[in-house]
């Protein structure tokens, strides 16, 4: 973008800088206006209060600015109040001279502003200082307002590009309906800079473009503030907040009460930063969200970065990263070398999507983890989703998706109509979560995949918790928990005094618990270790089950002794139930009759006469026969061992006699 000026003449450019004392009396910018009067080349006083010098600031060290300032009517030149023409004429001499002063303002209003229908509010060029900067106490440090260009647009390719301070209210304000609201570019500071102590740092507005836009290979948006938020924009149709930097931070906000970066779109990305190096985005807030985004149709926090985080932020007590859309992610993150979207919080959800069409949160990496999220008394990533997945994490080196919480859930996702908790990894857990009162790892979904995870080379879900269960998925019509791992462990749940691993049925016909085999299965099915992970009994590929040897040779093979259940009645007829293995009758004082369950193949029942002088009768279930028989005598201290054929009448076969 160029301006073009006039040649300022000579003896206008000496009678500024030979002005090197301070003024006696400057004119706030509240009172700047076009006066038609000027135009035969008088100035105008129009100061009306004395400003001790040590208040008075330089705040524009370079006269490029004054080329786009010009759209406010008229400007300062030292003491004296210049006209349009005037000022637009001192820029190109005075660009040569950095250390004049050439603009001054009272710092009780708006320190730079400037109004354009349809050219640029606020520009500024400069090649080793600042392109904008202004400084106020009460009100906007940097204020541009225009209908079709950039509100405020400053470069530069050594220092800040737009910069902007305030006392009380907006450091850096810019507004557009058609085009950018704020945008900064510099070649090795900040494209953007504000701050404020009590208002927002950098807001932008536009409804048609970017609300805040920078590019720095340092950082593109950086925003500080005290009382508000640290970076706010909001757009229309285009992205609210956007910063790009190929050596640090894309976009970066801090505030000490409120929002660290703000950024809302109804059609595109809420705040997206971009980096080649450091944070895409990044928020920061004692009290406060740290990064939010809002966006009906986009994404509503959007980071990327090639090696570092792409999506980070902290907070005290608020959410470290929150995003919110209605069609796509809520949070999305991508990084090449570490987190997706990582976020801190020690009183609440370090990391929060929500989302009506997509993922609520979903990070990707190649390297590191895909969503991280940790806290010391909420959620460490909860995601929510009403059509797509809660949260979702990929990663080709770490975990997909990681939380961790002292007093909630470690991970929480929740999706009507797919996966609640959904982590992928190459070369390590699919899904982990950690917590020390309650749920590892929890999703919720009623007609899918509660919690999903999955590894090609370690475990596809894995949770901790101390005194809650690990690992808790929940499903009306879907699996609750669904791991699958071609190295390692399908699900690994640990807790010190409660459940490691819950499956929970949700109505008679469900199944809490399946262990699915691959298509030609080789490994066991389901294994049950000590703590130096011998394999204590297993269920084979064949589903054979081994209770002491890992390897079973048949159906059912116990490397042991085995213990069952012996009736001893003392009552004249005894009915044997179905769990019983023997029964032990002492028929000494009298004769007694014992009554046989139903024969179901293959069931096998021992049973002994005891006593010294009578009978013991056997009688089987109404239609079944002791071979062909209706009943069976056994004499004193005499046994039967007896086993059911199952047909039809069923039948119980004697196998042998014992004495």
């Amino acid at each position: 973008m160029e301006v073009q000026e006039p040649v300022c003449p000579e003896s206008t450019m000496e009678s500024a800088v030979q002005r090197n004392a301070p003024p006696r009396k400057v004119v706030p910018s509240a009172s700047i206006s076009s006066d038609k009067s000027t135009s035969k080349g008088e100035s105008k006083l129009a100061c009306e209060s004395t400003i001790d010098s040590s208040l008075r600031r330089d705040f524009i060290k370079k006269a490029a600015l004054l080329g786009a300032a010009a759209a406010v009517g008229s400007t300062f030149l030292g003491s004296r109040l210049v006209p349009e023409s005037s000022a637009r004429s001192c820029v190109r001499e005075s660009s040569a001279r950095p250390d004049a002063k050439l603009f001054e303002c009272c710092p009780s209003g708006v320190a730079i502003e400037g109004k354009t229908c349809s050219g640029i509010g606020l520009y500024g060029c400069s090649v080793s200082g600042r392109g904008v900067y202004g400084y106020s106490c009460t009100l906007f440090g940097v204020n541009g307002a225009s209908s079709k260009s950039y509100g405020v647009y400053g470069t530069s390719a050594c220092c800040v590009g737009v910069k902007g301070e305030s006392c009380s209210s907006y450091g850096v304000e810019g507004h557009s309906p058609k085009s950018v609201g704020v945008y900064g570019q510099s070649c090795s500071s900040y494209g953007v800079e504000g701050y404020s102590p009590f208002d927002v740092g950098v807001h932008g507005q536009s409804c048609c473009s970017y609300g805040v836009y920078g590019s720095s290979p340092k950082l593109g948006v950086f925003g500080s503030s005290v009382g508000g938020c640290g970076v706010k924009g909001s757009t229309c149709f285009g992205i609210g907040v956007q910063g790009f930097s190929s050596r640090s931070i894309g976009v970066y906000g801090e505030s000490c009460s409120n929002i660290g970066v703000v950024g809302y779109s109804p059609k595109c990305v809420g705040v997206y930063g971009s980096s080649c190096s450091l944070y895409g985005v990044e928020g920061c807030s004692p009290s406060n969200v740290g990064v939010y985004g809002k966006s009906n149709c986009s994404i509503g926090v959007k980071g990327s970065s090639s090696k570092s985080i792409g999506v980070l932020g902290q907070s005290c007590s608020y959410y470290g990263v929150q995003g919110t859309s209605s069609k796509l992610a809520g949070v999305y993150g991508q990084s090449s070398c570490s987190y997706g979207v990582w976020g801190h919080s020690p009183k609440n959800v370090a990391v929060y999507g929500q989302s009506s069409c997509g993922d609520g949160v979903m990070g990707s990496s190649s390297k590191s983890v895909g969503v991280y999220g940790i806290s010391c008394c909420s959620y460490g990533v909860e995601g929510h989703s009403p059509r797509s997945v809660g949260v979702y994490g990929s990663s080709s080196k770490l975990a997909g998706v990681y939380g961790q919480s002292c007093c909630s859930y470690g991970v929480q996702g929740f999706s009507p109509k797919s996966v609640g908790v959904y982590g992928f990894s190459s070369k390590s857990v699919g899904v982990y979560g950690q917590s020390c009162c309650f749920f590892g790892v929890k999703g919720l979904s009623p007609r899918y995949i509660g919690v999903y995870g999955q590894s090609t080379c370690s475990s596809g879900v894995v949770g901790y918790s101390p005194n809650s269960v690990g690992v808790a998925g929940s499903s009306t019509k879907s699996v609750g928990v669904c791991a699958t791992s071609c190295c390692s462990i399908g699900v690994r749940g640990s807790s010190f005094n409660h459940i490691g691993v819950q499956g929970l049925a949700g109505n008679p016909s469900a199944i809490p618990v399946v262990a699915k085999g691959a298509s030609c299965q080789s490994a066991n099915l389901q294994q049950w270790r000590n703590n130096s992970c011998t394999p204590l009994s297993v269920v084979n590929k064949c589903g054979w089950f081994g209770i002491g040897t890992c390897s079973p040779a048949t159906t059912l093979q116990v490397n042991g002794s085995i213990g069952a259940k012996v009736a001893t009645p003392c009552c004249s007829t005894y009915c044997v139930g179905d769990s019983c293995f023997a029964v032990l009758v002492n028929a000494t004082s009298a004769a007694k009759t014992v009554n046989l369950p139903s024969a179901i193949k293959g069931m096998i029942l021992y049973v002994k006469n005891t006593g010294t002088d009578f009978e013991v009768t056997i009688k089987p279930k109404s239609g079944d026969t002791i071979e062909g028989a209706t009943s069976k005598s056994l004499k004193k201290k005499f046994g039967v061992q007896l086993i059911a054929g199952g047909n039809s009448p069923a039948t119980w076969y004697i196998i042998s006699y014992i004495s």
